[in-house]
């Protein structure tokens, strides 16, 4: 097989898991490794690599991964192993918690922020 037909792989933290815009879903989702939202969410989500928050996405709830990116609407709980971090454009209302967050200008948080120190430590 020549390269140019090999078949394409996802990068290491592509979602395996995707709600794309426009889409609703009420409930529990379990992701053995990434995932994106891009529409309206609300449960929990416990994923072991990554979790985006998309900028047009809406979403309640608790989330629980290795990392975790706001862009867009989040109210709940977060709560990250490594890095929790927030766009210009997210709007976080409740409680986080991770090792590191991330906040970047224009980004607006109401609630709780805790930060954890490294195991070990």
């Amino acid at each position: 097989m020549s390269q140019a037909d090999a078949p394409e792989t996802a990068p290491l933290d592509a979602p395996t898991l995707v709600i794309r815009a426009g889409a609703a879903f009420d409930g529990l989702l379990t992701c053995p490794k990434a995932a994106r939202i891009e529409g309206r969410f609300t449960g929990n989500v416990f994923a072991e690599g990554r979790v985006e928050i998309g900028e047009a996405a809406e979403v309640t709830g608790r989330i629980e991964a290795q990392d975790i990116v706001i862009a867009g609407r989040f109210e709940g709980e977060l709560e990250a192993t490594r890095c929790i971090s927030l766009l210009a454009t997210a709007r976080v209302q409740g409680r986080l918690c991770a090792r590191e967050l991330i906040a970047e200008e224009g980004c607006m948080v109401t609630g709780r922020c805790r930060t954890i120190p490294p195991r070990g430590v």
